[in-house]
């Protein structure tokens, strides 16, 4: 790694927030043994404030930044753009009345909007939809004080023109969001097919940008073939695929660590 480059991140997403009440320690432990430093956790009303304030401190005595996360694919729509600002506001109301070491180090949003019916039936329009919902969500993070993160797919440089203009989708979300974890579910991080070719044309715009990209895989099972993820696999052999990944590219300056979707999904494994 350059010199004065930040440490790779090494995450996984937390989408039973149910966990931080019943196994707290758990899944701390769980974190560090894998040498995790970031965590993706769900934000659900339900769960007292107090719970999410001891969580978080528990996890940067260990060196593991807590990421506020939310979302679902109809947050992209007009109608959805109400619980969006509601889950920001939520955040911000929570790490205004927190101590520092309880807050959120940030917001990560998970929409996936080409998961609604309207990604066949109306793509522009639903693209044009999400663009604005981001937009939002940036300048209501900014306002909040807090980083805008956002799980994207690999292949968003498919859609080539956006509002009219010829530009990536990947290049426009790029700029817009302060973090980007992308989902770019395989089982192998080298070969034909693998991680690291699918992901490097997106390194390459996050270094344009003076941005990094954070890859992530997969642990839970899929309609897609078992090649998008490592859920027949072992832990060990999902370690040593990212630890392989990792190496193949360290050298490019857009990456920025690796994800594991999810910690019940990759806490399931066999050892």
């Amino acid at each position: 790694m350059g010199e004065g480059r930040s440490p790779l991140v090494k995450a996984t997403w937390l989408w039973d927030a149910e966990l931080i009440v019943s196994e707290p320690e758990q899944v701390l432990r769980f974190s560090q043994n894998r040498g995790l430093n970031t965590l993706y956790v769900q934000i659900d009303p339900g769960i007292p404030e107090a719970q999410y304030r001891s969580f978080n401190r528990e996890a940067k005595e260990r060196g593991i930044s807590v990421y506020a996360l939310g979302g679902e694919p109809g947050w992209a729509l007009p109608e959805g753009w109400g619980p969006l600002r509601d889950w920001v506001r939520w955040v911000r109301h929570f790490n205004g009345s927190s101590a520092e070491n309880e807050r959120f180090a940030g917001l990560h949003l998970d929409m996936e909007p080409y998961l609604l019916p309207q990604w066949k039936t109306g793509r522009t329009a639903l693209v044009d939809d999400w663009m604005n919902a981001i937009s939002l969500y940036t300048v209501a993070a900014k306002e909040a004080g807090l980083s805008a993160g956002a799980d994207l797919p690999f292949w968003l440089d498919q859609i080539s023109t956006v509002k009219g203009v010829k530009r990536p989708l990947s290049a426009w979300m790029l700029e817009q969001l302060d973090d980007i974890t992308l989902m770019s579910y395989r089982d192998q991080a080298g070969g034909s097919g693998g991680i690291a070719g699918i992901v490097r044309s997106r390194l390459s715009e996050a270094e344009k940008l003076g941005k990094h990209v954070v890859v992530g895989v997969e642990t839970n099972p899929s309609t897609e073939g078992d090649h998008v993820t490592f859920y027949r696999h072992s832990r060990r052999e999902l370690e040593a695929q990212l630890n392989r990944l990792a190496s193949l590219l360290n050298g490019e300056p857009g990456f920025g660590g690796y994800a594991v979707h999810d910690y019940s999904g990759w806490k399931k494994m066999k050892p």
